[in-house]
């Protein structure tokens, strides 16, 4: 799932003696509207994510320009003026997107509450980038999604903040002399650091996302805006000034617009499970942010033009956007609610939300806003009121998913079949069936009783599911096969529903060319195309549906369940996680449909 981009949403400009630069709510609302697109619709914007980036060497140029402004001015850093901004214009907005979001956790299935305790913990104490790395999960496949996996970034912007702060606090102190181009050097060093080793890290692992989390490994966009920083910060310089003069307006608007052109462009070509995006999509990223973010301060040293005003809108309440959305959009597709109408309530109340906590909020708890004492009880009163339910959210945190129920109750079904199968053999010498299913955990999904939704066994009459979770094509199709066709009559029908898992492509295309080879001069062979639209890691599902599409009608007694084309504009047949289907009583119908028809083609 997405999976999702905050940083630089939080960097107010503003700060006590330094001058705002205009346009550059361009950056973040564009870094915003990627994730957003991304986060709503991760197949018409599958490289998204890069806001993330964008924002992160964004948030590294602007803390680092205001830092060396004020020393500039001051000759000394307060750290501690500077940790009480952070704080205040950091904390009370995650604070408060949690305590809206946790109550209407209660309404749904265990999955919003799944590991609710710690995702709170570690999103509150700013670790959320190492707890999603601990618990092993893929940023894209998540089978539960976490309602707060997305503060993840503003984990790594805060932990460079306390870093970054502290050392040139330092240095400061210590070692005024130079300090720009000091800072200018140590920048530099830790962009090519950082960036290198994710690179040669991406080469031999296929655990992207303990790459994507890292403070570490991802910190290099912050320091190449740190180093852009001390070129060209928020303060006029010798460098703006002798570049202005060598440049005119319109060109310095080109480079802009093709940089942000190029940053949306990438958007949609990366794939987050590509190692083409580790070795060299954050590093592009992180250099068309650069040059996008020094284009438009050229441009606000060269005109007196504002930003539109939507943009300025969106660009003020941003951070509070990106705090709410993902809980919100995760917990409306959890209560079932149409994927369409799901997008269009997240974004009504994560804008309005966000401007309440901007205008209103924000000011008041830095007491730049003064409420009167209706507005004080009001929110003293409404605060209480969400905290009752947001404390039993937590007490009902979970420590299992409705999939891991699912495979759990599937695993009993298949245990309950092979016994009913093996007791048919000893009574009768028969099975008493004649279709053989083996397939993954969406199969196995298909098993479990819910509600009034389909099940495998009932729908297709006569058949035998061999199905488990984290099934292989390389690693288990051959073996099961040999297994399950020792008790099974010749005129079997096998439907073979793998391929979600497929990590080498090439490698499980031709054991499926393989067994089609043996096994379909005897038997009806029919090929269920995986489909996963949200699940990410090293899994390349779309390579064998592909095949699997390319060889229909070419194999007799081959048929073809497409479900991947029929499943790919109808995401409310999917869970949340954009793979499995056993809560979805209409996914399960029109997979199990598929199924039914390809095996009366026989």
């Amino acid at each position: 799932m997405i999976k999702h981009s905050i940083p630089n949403i939080i960097v107010e400009e503003n700060t006590p003696k330094h001058r705002k630069i205009r346009h550059f709510g361009y950056i973040r609302t564009l870094g915003l509207l990627l994730v957003l697109v991304y986060h709503f619709y991760p197949t018409i914007l599958p490289g998204g994510f890069i806001g993330v980036d964008i924002f992160f060497t964004f948030s590294g140029y602007l803390i680092t320009s205001l830092i060396l402004s004020e020393v500039r001015e001051s000759r000394k850093f307060s750290i501690k003026k500077f940790a009480e901004r952070r704080f205040f214009r950091i904390f009370p907005t995650v604070f408060f997107g949690i305590l809206i979001t946790l109550p209407l956790t209660l309404f749904g299935t265990a999955d919003l509450r799944f590991q609710l305790k710690q995702q709170v913990f570690a999103a509150l104490s700013f670790i959320s980038n190492i707890f999603e790395a601990s618990t092993g999960t893929s940023y894209e496949n998540n089978f539960a999604p976490h309602l707060y996996v997305h503060l993840w970034s503003l984990a790594i912007e805060v932990q460079f903040y306390i870093v970054w702060a502290l050392f040139l606090w330092l240095l400061v102190k210590y070692s005024q002399k130079s300090l720009n181009s000091k800072v200018f050097f140590i920048s530099i060093v830790i962009t090519l650091f950082s960036s290198v080793s994710m690179i040669i890290s991406s080469l031999s692992t296929k655990n992207f996302s303990a790459l994507y989390y890292s403070p570490f490994f991802h910190i290099f966009p912050f320091f190449f805006g740190a180093t852009l920083a001390t070129l060209a910060g928020t303060d006029s310089s010798k460098f703006l000034t002798n570049f202005t003069k060598k440049h005119r307006l319109a060109g310095v608007r080109n480079l802009a617009f093709v940089s942000g052109f190029l940053l949306i462009l990438l958007a949609c070509l990366l794939h987050y499970d590509w190692q083409i995006t580790f070795t060299l999509g954050f590093v592009l990223a992180s250099v068309l942010s650069v040059l996008l973010i020094f284009s438009l301060r050229v441009i606000h040293e060269m005109t007196e033009a504002k930003e539109i005003g939507i943009i300025k809108g969106i660009s003020d309440i941003s951070y509070g956007v990106y705090i709410l959305h993902w809980a919100f959009l995760v917990i409306f597709l959890n209560l079932r609610i149409n994927h369409l109408l799901a997008v269009i309530i997240t974004l009504f109340l994560s804008f309005s939300l966000s401007a309440l906590m901007f205008y209103i909020l924000d000011p008041f708890l830095r007491k730049q806003l003064r409420l009167s004492i209706f507005g004080k009880t009001a929110f003293v009163a409404l605060t209480l009121f969400l905290l009752f339910p947001s404390v039993l959210s937590l007490i009902r945190s979970s420590g299992a998913t409705s999939l891991t129920a699912a495979l759990w109750q599937g695993t009993a079904a298949q245990a309950s079949q092979n016994l009913y199968l093996a007791e048919s053999l000893v009574e009768t010498g028969k099975a008493g069936v004649n279709i053989l299913v083996i397939g993954d955990s969406v199969a196995n999904g298909t098993r479990v009783p819910f509600s009034n939704a389909p099940n495998l066994e009932k729908f297709i009459p006569g058949s035998y599911a061999d199905t488990a979770g984290d099934r292989k094509i390389s690693s288990d199709l051959r073996a099961d096969l040999i297994n399950d066709m020792k008790n099974l009559p010749e005129n079997t029908s096998i439907v073979i529903a793998l391929g979600t898992n497929s990590i080498v492509p090439a490698i499980d295309i031709q054991i499926l060319k393989d067994t089609i080879k043996e096994y379909s001069g005897k038997h009806h062979l029919v090929l269920v195309t995986p489909a996963n639209f949200s699940a990410g890691g090293p899994f390349n599902s779309d390579k064998i549906a592909d095949w699997e599409i390319s060889i229909k009608g070419k194999y007799k007694n081959v048929s073809i369940a497409d479900w991947r084309t029929v499943a790919q504009n109808h995401p409310e047949y999917y869970d949340p996680d954009g793979v499995h289907i056993s809560d979805r009583p209409a996914g399960r119908a029109v997979w199990l449909s598929l199924v039914k028809n390809a095996l009366a083609e026989k």
